[in-house]
């Protein structure tokens, strides 16, 4: 009623003062307990689905609603048992409409029933003269009349009719190609190029792209055990992600070392970059029940690559440099270089950053009454960046200053000389009084090593559609051209590459390749003794395996270790269907067949279908 108040051009203001209120139900699936008024109409039905867009305001008393929260808005009174007919199902008697009904003895009875359009241009609704189980003829309905007898079929009958019709018809129209040998070779000519062009543009990844997109979630909460953990940060984080758009299911682990890690697992087919969005959004909505410790430090989200490229190592040879050094020059010096390399999605370092470490004396803080607390005060107090301002700005000064602040301390020095507290006796009690200080790593939680050598290693993945082949191999020129740039007794160590694999795949497709052919032209010429039989499977082959990459690009496919796979298992088809249609045109050609264009044609319609 009103989609047709609306495409009689009623007043939205009119169709609003008869709207009745509406209910809300809740994701869990519970009614909301107040009612809502519909605000807003847009006025513009919807062409493409036949409906039309309002917006409704519901009253929020108890909290119980958020924002981004989801439901179900219901209107009272809704239609029961309404059935969708196809509109070429119906014929128009004076302004009514009539359906021809099947009755047991297939018999037809002109049935009148009373119906509504959703201005979809397919189907009628009807609300009164049909009834659930009747069946009714869909098509034909201008040549049929009341209580006549017909044979009904099903549409799945019929679609399956016409698939064998036309299996059929394309069989019987196989000695087309026979007969027009230009149009075949034109054909296969085209197929090749396609495929070539298939070939050239196909991305190349070892493991096809079937792994959920994922999305991580980190925190660390310094200084706590994983019970904490879970109890500060994970359960406030799950409680906001948990729902988030096309998400499957999603895991956490927290360890006493203070971190914690939620793992988002979305569904197949999900854009990982909007997945990662949607999770910082659910990720900000909790940021105010964290403790203030982790928001200091931040939680992090990022999508987590999963096609790993290469793993390489840079080691000391000599040991003449420890191991926060090599840490700090990767990070900072060749993973920027190896990040711009065109097809890399990402790449780390499985290391840690320079920190300032002190290390607390518990024995001598004791003695002067001090906890942590007072040493982090002490230097959020004097270890900062700050913004003195100027003089000089007002008055009758010649001269204006900006005054410039020392900044953030940078030495170790000056760490130990932060003031702690002043003693009673007039001397001041400084860091180094009660602690060690030192400039160390951020964690000594693992250490790298290569071949009994201080190292740090690196991990590269590949950007989503790009050909690994070449991204690694532009990896490895880059990291030959700065192994004489790295410090005297560094070097650079390989341990893995998706190419060793690669390469291995795409060596055994085309060692069996050439074992097919060879096998092909034995097979057929000692048995057919006949060299030009012997040609035609060596044209074939390769027409059909080349078009298959046309196919892999049109599907969405990549070259990878199944798809190298799955190729040497089809040319062991494709060899077998060559053999067989040269020895049944051959055999046709035993039988006393005089043309060898009659005989191709009858034995193609023989083996035509099973090919």
């Amino acid at each position: 009623q009103l989609l047709s108040q609306i495409r009689e051009g009623g007043s939205t203001k009119e169709i609003l003062e008869k709207m009745p209120d509406v209910q809300l139900q809740l994701i869990d699936g519970t009614m909301y307990a107040d009612s809502g008024r519909v605000e807003t109409i847009s006025g513009v039905i919807d062409q493409t689905t036949g409906s039309v867009t309002m917006r409704a305001l519901f009253p929020n008393k108890h909290n119980v609603l958020r924002s981004g929260s989801t439901g179900n808005v219901v209107f009272p009174n809704p239609l029961h048992d309404v059935i969708m007919i196809p509109q070429s199902a119906t014929t128009e008697i004076q302004d009514k409409q009539f359906v021809f009904v099947l009755q047991p003895d297939n018999t037809l009875k002109n049935t009148e029933v009373k119906v509504f359009s959703l201005d979809d241009g397919k189907y009628y609704y009807v609300t009164e003269g049909l009834k659930a189980g009747e069946k009714i003829v869909i098509e034909g309905v201008q040549n049929l009349k009341d209580g006549q007898s017909i044979t009904p079929i099903t549409p799945a009958e019929k679609e399956a009719e016409s698939i064998f019709n036309s299996l059929i018809v394309h069989e019987m129209k196989l000695d087309r190609f026979i007969n027009r040998p230009v149009l075949s070779t034109v054909i296969s000519i085209l197929i090749v190029i396609l495929g070539v062009i298939g070939l050239a543009t196909l991305p190349i990844t070892q493991y096809p792209d079937i792994a959920p997109p994922t999305v991580s979630v980190s925190a660390t909460y310094q200084g706590a055990n994983a019970q904490t953990v879970l109890n500060s940060v994970i359960a406030p984080l799950e409680d906001q992600i948990n729902g988030v758009e096309n998400m499957m299911y999603m895991s956490s682990s927290a360890t006493n070392s203070g971190s914690g890690d939620i793992s988002i697992y979305f569904k197949q087919g999900t854009d990982p970059d909007m997945a990662a969005v949607n999770v910082q959004n659910r990720v900000s909505m909790a940021q105010g029940l964290l403790p203030a410790e982790v928001t200091k430090i931040g939680v992090t989200t990022r999508k987590r690559q999963t096609s790993m490229l290469m793993v390489f190592s840079i080691y000391d040879e000599k040991d003449q440099y420890n191991i926060e050094f090599l840490e700090n020059y990767a990070n900072i010096n060749l993973i920027p270089e190896v990040k711009r390399v065109n097809g890399v999605g990402d790449a780390m370092v499985l290391g840690q950053d320079y920190s300032m470490r002190i290390w607390l004396k518990p024995d001598v803080m004791a003695q002067y009454k001090l906890i942590p607390n007072d040493v982090v005060a002490a230097l959020s107090e004097q270890n900062i960046e700050a913004a003195p301002g100027q003089l000089g700005e007002r008055g009758n000064q010649t001269y204006q200053y900006t005054l410039r602040y020392k900044g953030r301390l940078q030495q170790t020095t000056e760490f130990e000389n932060i003031v702690i507290k002043a003693l009673e006796n007039g001397e001041i009690l400084r860091l180094k009084d009660v602690a060690n200080v030192e400039l160390g790593r951020l964690s000594y939680g693992f250490n790298n090593m290569v071949n009994g050598h201080k190292a740090v290693s690196c991990i590269i993945f590949q950007m989503a559609g790009s050909n690994a082949t070449q991204t690694i191999s532009d990896i490895e020129a880059l990291l030959d051209d700065y192994s004489s740039k790295l410090p005297a007794g560094l070097k650079i160590n390989i341990a893995q590459s998706a190419n060793d694999f690669l390469f291995a795949s795409i060596h055994e497709v085309i060692k069996t390749l050439i074992e097919a052919f060879i096998l092909v032209f034995i097979v057929v010429y000692i048995f057919l003794q006949d060299m030009r039989s012997t040609l035609i499977p060596a044209i074939a082959i390769p027409v059909a395996l080349i078009a298959t990459f046309f196919v892999l690009k049109l599907i969405g496919f990549s070259i990878n270790l199944l798809t190298l796979s799955a190729m040497v298992l089809a040319i062991a088809i494709v060899v077998d269907d060559a053999i067989v249609v040269v020895e049944g045109v051959h055999a046709k050609l035993d039988q006393g067949y005089k043309s060898a264009r009659t005989a191709s044609i009858d034995a193609m319609s023989e083996l035509g279908g099973a090919i």
